[in-house]
């Protein structure tokens, strides 16, 4: 549907002249790109709402958004099935939020980011399909994904050290890409076993 909404885009705007007939499919993929990295903002303000916590749900997918570009891990085969448990993830962590503010476990929460940065840094990126990257694509991606990252933990415990609450949605969204690197390391330890006793 997206991809065949992107089309549909990107034929209008050669209808009516903003681009050229040559033009058509990078604007087409440009199109789907912006509306599929858009997807997770739009998801998270729906999320918000239902939950009355908007600002909250942009605070878990802003990490969620940047470190999982480049740590990788676990992706569904479907778009349709990846937002819909994108979704049901994201409202889970909505009520993580509570349960983090409500029951004080902000000094455990520290320790869960704190095992997500090191998880990152030592796995990422992770591959989920069988497309192989090279090793300076490797080491690129792990140097960003480390460096965005570690802005991400810096505005964390900034937020921990002023006792603000938006460190509770700052921190689960740091778990986040790590949550969704085990099943994929997971799947490659249970793969290694198995080649070990063949």
């Amino acid at each position: 549907m997206l991809k065949k909404n992107s089309k549909a885009i990107a034929e209008w705007l050669v209808q009516i002249g903003a681009i050229s007939e040559h033009e058509l499919e990078l604007y087409e993929y440009a199109t789907y790109t912006f509306v599929f990295n858009l997807m997770p903002f739009v998801m998270a303000i729906i999320v918000g709402v239902i939950f009355a916590k908007v600002p909250d749900c942009l605070l878990i997918i802003l990490p969620f958004v940047f470190v999982r570009k480049y740590s990788g891990g676990f992706h569904f085969k479907s778009p349709l099935l990846c937002v819909v448990c994108s979704t049901i993830l994201l409202g889970l962590a909505c009520y993580g939020i509570n349960f983090v503010i409500q029951h004080d476990l902000g000094k455990a929460l520290s320790v869960l980011v704190f095992v997500s940065i090191i998880g990152i840094y030592c796995f990422s990126p992770i591959n989920s399909d069988d497309a192989e990257q090279t090793k300076a694509e490797k080491k690129k991606y792990k140097l960003i994904a480390s460096l965005i990252m570690a802005i991400f933990i810096v505005a964390y415990f900034l937020l921990r050290v002023m006792h603000l609450s938006q460190s509770a949605p700052l921190g689960v969204g740091i778990l986040l890409p790590m949550v969704l690197q085990w099943p994929v390391i997971t799947k490659q330890i249970i793969g290694l076993g198995k080649r070990k006793r063949e």
